[in-house]
């Protein structure tokens, strides 16, 4: 046990990330830090929080080994401590260790289940729902390229099982944005939109020579093959009913395609 004078690194409520009456003594640079995340913002290496074995209590100053209280005052550095991943936090958001995972989460422990295939926590709810990818919170958010499986920023898992952070999928929606970045599928369900653009195209005629135009599509969600009707509005997919389709093919008058079925038939 030692004393150590305050820094200004230091504060005694704790930071802007957590609620804490402590910090970390980083091993790399011998600095206090009330966590990893202010340590990163003002060194040009990262902390692994995993690896301090020193904290100071910012009411005494005392430094000592990873612990939940101070040794020497007695004071309580946070409500929530995990030793394992060196955390303290005296927010209420229901933080609770994931072993599957190997760090803390948060949201309560009860509210989730481990996908060992997916290598994350799942809402009760999205874990019965989802498809498994494997390792898929390995990867980093594919519009920010952040880290996922250590973010603090929270992410969602989309319909394709594809993860992103919560507020880059905002920004992509703000901007029209609709398919996941990694296989093209739709985000969220489309379908009162694709409600929306049937009800368009119903009110919008298009010009005579465009009236019998067909096309070859390839759609994002169902990944199936299709001819439909050409329209400006969009193109439907004849499989699932999805406007979330890419033109693959010249365009074709109808009547050609029906003559062409015609003189086939008489061929035979």
């Amino acid at each position: 046990m030692s004393k150590g004078n305050n820094d200004d690194r230091a504060e005694r409520d704790g930071c802007a990330h957590y609620e804490r009456k402590c910090a970390l003594i980083s091993p790399c640079c011998k600095k206090p830090y009330v966590c990893r995340l202010c340590h990163d913002e003002n060194e040009n290496h990262e902390l692994n929080r995993k690896e301090v074995v020193t904290i100071k209590c910012l009411k005494c100053s005392v430094y000592q080994e990873v612990q939940s209280s101070c040794e020497d005052c007695g004071t309580d550095f946070a409500t929530y401590f995990c030793k394992i991943c060196r955390m303290f936090d005296s927010k209420d958001d229901g933080k609770f260790h994931c072993i599957g995972c190997g760090i803390c989460r948060k949201g309560g422990k009860e509210n989730y289940t481990h996908c060992d295939n997916c290598g994350y926590c799942l809402s009760n709810k999205s874990f019965k729902e989802h498809k498994c990818i494997s390792n898929v919170s390995l990867d980093n958010c594919t519009v920010c390229l952040e880290s996922l499986h250590n973010s603090i920023k929270p992410f969602i898992t989309l319909r394709c099982s594809h993860l992103i952070h919560e507020h880059c999928e905002r920004q992509m929606a703000e901007k029209g944005l609709f398919r996941c970045p990694l296989c093209n599928e739709s985000m969220a369900d489309m379908t009162s939109f694709w409600k929306q653009l049937d009800n368009e195209i119903e009110q919008t005629e298009m010009p005579e020579e465009y009236v019998n135009l067909e096309v070859w599509i390839n759609c994002g969600d169902c990944h199936k093959k299709s001819k439909t009707k050409f329209h400006i509005v969009g193109l439907k997919c004849a499989e699932c009913g999805s406007y979330n389709t890419v033109e693959t093919s010249g365009r074709e008058t109808r009547e050609n395609n029906e003559n062409l079925e015609e003189t086939e038939a008489t061929d035979d």
